[in-house]
């Protein structure tokens, strides 16, 4: 029997209330001076940690410390998001510097926030470019990406009130085009389908420079004219076409579905200087000029209709 001071008593055991003694089992291991948890709950919990595991059963009575695979909420969103079973009612903001991927229909019930690059000078379009909205009182370029870019990819791009856009891809065309001439307070919007620009949708508003009486509402552009080359106005829509003649001449005019257009709407025929011609083209249809030796067109312009 083992003897006590004198005026002292044993310590009790601990209870919910009252500190006291306690046994290292159950839950706990280790010794007195370094107890350990080694259970919660009776599971067994064994391994260490590293960056990025979670603590994972491998069966009804331990657990482990393991990297997560997919689904579940457990995974930690620190990079890649994959599996299907994710739930996002509870997540008010997500913000990546890289690229978010959505699967299936997706709906949004409040607003779209597009990062937006305002340009003043010649510029070459990023990757990472989603609005891009011209701000000069000059006629800019601007060159869209041809590497890095992910098929489905959307850039929205803005012409200013006082100024045109050329818009040229780094390589290859856009919508077919070598290069678009969007005029002042117009906007068009192209999508990378893996291998070149598309067209997906084109506004139109009362501004920018009218180069015939009927300009206005509508506009799109000019094009150059060389005699013998067919062209391919940029067009989403049939359009009007207006040229004058600025110096005299024998003229053919043809247009057609393809490069090499057979539809004869002038058949050599002798115009004076100044001699206004207007005609109606098809949507992404080629117009040809043939010109006599000397004779000189003005630009081709092409409206909406």
């Amino acid at each position: 029997m083992a003897l006590l001071p004198f005026g002292s008593a044993p310590t009790p055991n601990a209870t919910t209330s009252k500190l006291g003694k306690i046994m290292l089992a159950g839950d706990l291991a280790g010794t007195a001076s370094s107890p350990t948890v080694s259970a919660i709950n009776g599971i067994t919990v064994t391994g260490t940690p590293t960056s990025g595991q979670v603590l994972t059963a491998t069966s009804g009575t331990a657990a482990d410390w393991a990297t997560p695979t997919s689904g579940g909420s457990q995974t930690p969103w620190t990079s890649n998001i994959s599996g299907a079973g994710y739930s996002l009612s509870d997540v008010s903001t997500i913000t990546t510097n890289s690229t978010l991927t959505a699967g299936g229909a997706n709906t949004s019930n409040g607003g779209v926030v597009h990062k937006v690059t305002s340009i003043s000078a010649n510029y070459s379009a990023l990757t990472t470019d989603s609005l891009i909205v011209s701000a000069a009182f000059t006629t800019l370029n601007l060159t869209l990406p041809t590497t890095g870019v992910t098929s489905g990819q959307i850039i929205q791009i803005i012409a200013g009130v006082d100024a045109s856009l050329t818009i040229a891809a780094a390589s290859g065309d856009v919508a077919g085009q070598t290069s678009i001439l969007l005029t002042a307070g117009n906007t068009l919007s192209v999508v990378w389908n893996g291998a070149t620009w598309l067209a997906v949708g084109m506004t139109f508003f009362p501004f920018g420079t009218t180069t015939h009486p009927n300009a206005g509402l509508g506009e799109i552009g000019t094009t150059s004219v060389t005699s013998g080359t067919a062209v391919q106005p940029f067009q989403l829509s049939d359009s009007m076409c207006y040229i004058n003649t600025t110096s005299a001449g024998t003229l053919s005019l043809q247009i057609g579905p393809t490069s090499s257009p057979t539809t004869y709407l002038y058949d050599a025929v002798a115009m004076g200087i100044g001699y206004p011609i207007s005609f109606r083209l098809p949507a992404s249809w080629y117009v040809l000029f043939t010109l006599s030796t000397g004779m000189t067109m003005s630009s081709l312009t092409f409206v909406q209709t």
